[in-house]
This record gives structure tokens, sequence and C-alpha cells, in this order.
């Protein structure tokens, strides 16, 4: 009875250690600074991140927002690292459970973008020229191009997960 219950034990071991704990990612538009949400600390944003739960975020259009301001809202819904592109324009951002690594792109890039290891993937996040597809043409292939030199660079991660958005 002992050894069954001993095999029970290691088999239940084995299958919960199988399990992989999923990975989840949100991309969301925040409209030019999240002015839609017009309570002062953006409780709305940050109670919809908490109930969604999201390992990563990758915002677009953080109009307004600075390094310090990006930390704080992020740190509200429950994400201890942030990173921000820029503090002009129409930036994007990253924040994550996870610490963070990025290069910052703005380069012949109407936004710019964020190529970023976090939680063992790396991750791009771009918006990308809202005026000409042959603009967005140009800039994906500047995202290939710098994607593929770090990605050389390090061994770290898995796979590249993308986060493009077009207006």
């Amino acid at each position: 009875m002992r050894k069954l219950f001993l095999l029970f034990a290691l088999i239940a071991a084995a299958g919960a250690s199988a399990q992989k704990r999923s990975f989840r990612v949100l991309t969301y538009n925040v409209c030019e600074g999240l002015k839609m949400d017009t309570t002062a600390s953006k409780e709305r944003f940050v109670a919809w991140m908490r109930e969604l739960d999201p390992d990563l975020a990758a915002l677009q259009e953080m109009n307004g927002f600075t390094q310090a301001r990006l930390e704080k809202l992020a740190a509200a819904y429950g994400h201890s690292h942030a990173v921000l592109l820029k503090d002009t324009g129409y930036p994007v951002a990253l924040t994550s459970k996870y610490p963070i690594v990025a290069k910052r792109v703005t380069d012949n890039m109407h936004h710019g973008f964020l190529i970023a290891r976090t939680g063992g993937y790396n991750i791009v996040v771009a918006h990308l020229s809202p005026f000409s597809w042959r603009k967005r043409q140009q800039e994906v292939a500047t995202i290939r191009a710098v994607n593929c030199i770090v990605r050389r660079r390090s061994r770290f991660g898995r796979g590249v997960v993308c986060v493009f958005l077009v207006r």
C-alpha cells in the first residue's frame, strides 16, 4: 500500500511539472494617453488590467506619459517593470511582471519601437506609420533587421512575440 501511494504521488508530481503555465500577452492602443479615462489615476484602466492579469502589456499611444508616470500606472495593476519608448509624440510602452531588458529604436520610424526581453520571451512592440503602406513596409524591414542583430547577440528567450499596430 505504501509503495502504491508513493507511485501515485510520483505520477501526480510528474503530471504537475509537465503542465506549462500560460504566458498572457495583452496589446492595447490606449488612444492618446488614456484620454477617455478621465479618472485622476486612470482607475477604470487599472481595474480592467487587474481583471485581465496579463504577464506583459504592449501599449501604444502613451502620449503625455513619462517613464515615472508609466511605472506608477504599471505598479497599480501589478507590473513592477515598465519601459517607455520616448516622452514625445505617440510612444509605445511595455510593462511586465518580469524584469525587462529593452532597446529603443526611433531612427527611420514614424513612431518607433521597443525590442525587449521579458519573462523569457523576446518582444517587439511597434506602432507603425498610419499614413503610408510603403513606410510601413520600410518600418517592418527595420524591425526585422534590428531583431536579427539582437537575436544573434543573445541566445536568450523563446521566439519573438511581435506586437504591431497600424491605425
